[in-house]
C-alpha cells in the first residue's frame, strides 16, 4: 500500500481540500434551507444512512450529512426564535432532540455506525527493556526455538527505522513489520510495530487461530520490550522520549482490524496483502499469425513454497506452463511478461522460458510443427560488460535465427559535463537541450549449433543497412567486448567496439575503434550509410565513449586525467567550478592503460566533449569545456 507521505505535494493538498469539503459542505448547504427543505434534508439524511448500512454493512459516509442534517435543522428553528437567548436555548434542544431520535432510529434499524475508540494504551513505568531495536535486531526466535525467516528488510527511509517480511515456522507470512518483535508468555501472539514514514500502527498475529489484527490507532510502540499472557510493554521513538507505554492485548484486539489468513500452497498469508498480489495485471499471449498451433498456459506454483529461498518469488513474478495444441511442454513463461515471437509462417515459434524441472535455469527456445521443442543457446551475453545493456524481449524469428532485442546503457558524468563516470543510465540522455535516446541492437542467435552464425546488429540506418558485430574475445581490464564488424557486404577494417550511435537524420553511425594492449580504444570513426565510407574524428581522445548523435554533431566524453577523490579533494568540485581542475593530465595511448588502473584517492577524470563535421572532416568543437 502507498505511504501518504511518499505522495507529491499537490496530491496531499488535494487530499486535504477534498476531506475540508467533506467534512464543511454537509454542514452548510443545510444552512440556506427553509424549515420545510430542512426537515426534508434531515430525513433524507437518516434514509441515506439506513441505505449505507443495508448496503455495505456499516455507516460511515452518510453519518456526517445526518450531523449536518441535525445542525441545518436546528438553526432553522432557531431563526424562527424572537430574542437571542430563546433562539440558542430552541436551538440546542431541538439538536439534542434531533440527536436522540437519531439513536432510536439508529437502535430501530440495528444500524451499524463506524466510532473510532479511542486506543487502551497508557503510558507505563516499566524496568523491561529489550535490546530490539527500530533499527535493526537479532533475527526472532520463537517460544519453541525456531528462528523465523527474514524475507525482506529495508529502511523507511536512509538511516531509518526498518520494515521486515517474516515467515513463521508455521507457514505464516506477516508483511510490513518492525524488527523489534516479541511473543506472549502464553506463546499464543506475535506482536511487531508496524512502521510507517507517517502514523506507525501495531500488528498482533494469533498463531492458534491464524488470524492477524492491525491495530492502526497503536500509534505509540515502536520498540516491543515485554509480552506477558495479557499485556504489551513497548517504547516509543528511542531518538525523541523513549517512553514506556502498555496495553492490553485484549484490548487492542476489540478494536483492531480483524483479518483472516489466506492459504497458499504451505503459507498463510494475510487477506489484504493476498489481494494486492493478486490485484496485478496479467498479459495475455502474443496472437499469432492465421494458422497458428493452438498455445494456452497453466497458471503453476511449485509443491513447496517454504521450500524455496525465496518463498515469495512464484507469487510476486507468477508463471505458467506452456500448452501447445493440449499438450504440456515444461517450460513456464511469465504471465505478467509473457516473451514470446511467431515465425511469419505460423509453422514456428520462440519464447523465453523456465524449466518447470529447474526453475531457476531460464532460457530460449524454439517449437516448430515438424520437431516440437529446442533449446537455443542463450550465446554472448552482451549485458556484461560495457557499454552494458538490458534485455528487452524476443523481436523476430526467420528460419536460422532467434533474434533479442537489447538497448545500451548511456554514460553520465558527475556534473554533466566533466567529473567521475558515475554511472550507465538506461534512460535518454539530455544535452544542451536535446534528449538522445538509447541505442537498440539486436542480437542473432542460431537456432542450432554449428549452422548459422551468432551476430549482433544494429537498428537500420536509412539505406536499409545495418552495421554487424561478431563477437571476437573480451578485454577483462577494460571490461568491454572486441568484435570484427561488417556493414551489408562490406567488412570494416580492425577491431571494434559495440559501443555507436546512429545520427538523427539515419545518415551516418559513429563506431569506436578498439585498441590492444599497452594501449586503450581512442579513436572514433564515422561511416556514411550511403558510401560505406569511414571518416575518423582527427583528435586522439583517450576511452572515448559515446553520448547522442544529432544531425551532424556527435557528442561523448573521454578521458582527460586524474583526480584527488579524498574527502575534500577537488573531485568533489561543485559543478561551477572550472572543469580543467585535475591533478594529472592523461598520457598518451601508450600508456594509457597503466594510468587508468585503480589508485587509492584517485579517481578518473573525464569531459564531455562534441565533433561537428566542417568542411567534410570531423572535428572537435571548440565550445566544449
Amino acid at each position: 500500500m502507498t505511504d501518504p507521505s511518499d505522495q507529491p505535494i499537490h496530491v496531499l493538498l488535494l487530499r486535504l481540500v477534498l476531506n475540508l469539503a467533506f467534512l464543511v459542505v454537509p454542514f452548510v448547504i443545510p444552512l440556506y434551507l427553509p424549515l420545510p427543505f430542512a426537515i426534508a434534508y434531515w430525513a433524507g439524511a437518516m434514509a441515506a444512512e439506513w441505505i449505507e448500512d443495508r448496503l455495505f454493512g456499516k455507516v460511515d459516509h452518510t453519518f456526517v450529512w445526518m450531523l449536518g442534517g441535525c445542525f441545518g435543522l436546528s438553526y432553522a428553528v432557531a431563526m424562527l426564535m424572537s430574542g437571542t437567548v430563546a433562539s440558542v436555548l430552541a436551538g440546542v434542544a431541538c439538536f439534542l432532540l434531533l440527536l436522540w431520535l437519531q439513536s432510536l432510529w439508529e437502535k430501530r434499524t440495528d444500524m451499524r455506525i463506524e466510532r473510532t475508540p479511542e486506543p487502551p494504551i497508557a503510558a507505563a513505568e516499566s524496568d523491561a527493556r529489550s535490546d530490539n531495536s527500530a533499527w535493526g535486531s537479532p533475527v526472532p526466535v520463537t517460544p519453541e526455538g525456531e528462528s523465523l525467516r527474514v524475507l525482506a528488510c529495508h529502511e523507511i527511509a536512509m538511516g531509518g527505522p526498518v520494515i521486515c517480511d517474516y515467515l513463521l515456522p508455521d507457514g505464516s507470512v506477516i508483511l510490513g513489520a518492525g524488527s523489534s518483535t516479541g511473543f506472549s508468555a502464553d506463546r499464543q501472539y506475535f506482536v511487531s510495530p508496524s512502521p510507517s514514514r507517517g502514523q506507525w500502527g501495531l500488528l498482533i498475529y494469533d498463531r492458534r487461530s491464524h488470524i492477524l489484527y492491525r491495530c492502526d490507532d497503536a500509534t505509540a510502540f515502536w520498540e516491543i520490550d515485554l509480552v506477558t499472557e495479557t499485556t504489551i510493554t513497548g517504547r516509543h521513538s528511542p531518538v525523541t522520549s523513549n517512553r514506556t507505554y502498555s496495553a492490553q492485548i485484549a484490548e487492542l484486539i476489540a478494536g483492531a482490524e480483524k483479518e483472516q489468513m489466506v492459504t497458499v500452497v504451505d503459507l498463510k498469508i494475510p487477506a489484504k496483502d493476498w489481494a494486492d498480489i493478486c490485484d496485478r495485471d496479467e498479459a495475455s499471449l502474443p496472437a499469432g499469425p492465421a494458422g497458428v498451433p493452438d498455445i494456452t498456459s497453466i497458471p503453476y506454483l511449485p509443491d513447496s513454497l517454504m521450500a524455496l529461498e525465496a518463498p515469495l518469488d512464484p507469487l510476486y513474478h507468477p508463471m505458467a506452463e506452456l500448452v501447445v495444441d493440449g499438450v504440456t511442454s515444461g517450460l513456464l513463461i511469465s504471465t505478467r511478461y509473457p516473451d514470446v515471437v511467431w515465425r511469419e509462417d505460423a509453422n514456428a515459434f520462440a519464447c523465453f522460458a523456465n524449466r518447470k524441472d529447474h526453475r531457476d535455469e531460464s532460457g530460449y527456445w524454439s517449437w516448430k510443427t515438424a520437431n516440437g521443442w529446442r533449446e537455443i543457446a542463450k550465446g554472448h551475453d552482451i549485458g556484461a560488460n560495457r557499454p552494458y545493456a538490458s534485455r528487452d524481449g524476443l523481436a523476430a524469428l526467420d528460419p536460422d535465427h532467434l533474434a533479442v532485442g537489447w538497448t545500451l546503457a548511456q554514460p553520465e558524468l558527475g556534473y554533466s559535463r566533466f567529473g567521475r563516470l558515475s554511472s550507465y543510465a538506461h534512460a535518454p540522455l539530455e544535452i544542451d537541450g536535446r534528449t538522445y535516446p538509447q541505442p537498440v541492437v539486436r542480437q542473432c542467435l542460431p537456432l542450432v549449433e554449428g549452422g548459422a552464425t551468432e551476430s549482433i546488429e544494429s537498428a537500420p540506418l536509412n539505406t536499409g543497412k545495418r552495421i554487424r558485430w561478431h563477437f571476437l574475445r573480451r578485454d577483462t581490464d577494460l571490461s568491454c567486448d572486441v568484435f570484427t564488424c561488417t556493414f551489408g557486404v562490406q567488412a570494416l577494417e580492425g577491431e571494434w567496439l559495440l559501443d555507436h550511435r546512429i545520427s538523427a537524420t539515419g545518415d551516418f553511425i559513429a563506431l569506436v575503434a578498439y585498441a590492444a594492449s599497452p594501449e586503450v580504444p581512442h579513436r572514433i570513426a564515422v561511416l556514411d550509410g550511403e558510401t560505406g565510407m569511414l571518416a575518423w574524428i582527427e583528435e586522439s581522445l583517450c576511452d572515448p565513449q559515446l553520448q547522442g548523435f544529432a544531425e551532424d554533431t556527435l557528442h561523448f566524453v573521454h578521458l582527460v586525467g586524474r583526480i584527488d577523490d579524498g574527502p575534500t579533494g577537488p573531485a568533489y568540485l561543485s559543478a561551477d567550478e572550472a572543469p580543467q581542475n585535475f591533478d594529472e593530465a592523461v598520457p598518451p595511448p601508450a600508456k594509457a592503460r597503466a594510468f587508468m588502473e585503480h589508485r587509492d584517492g584517485s579517481a578518473l577524470h573525464y569531459r564531455q566533449s562534441a565533433a561537428t563535421l566542417r568542411n567534410g572532416a570531423w572535428r572537435l568543437r571548440s565550445d566544449k569545456p
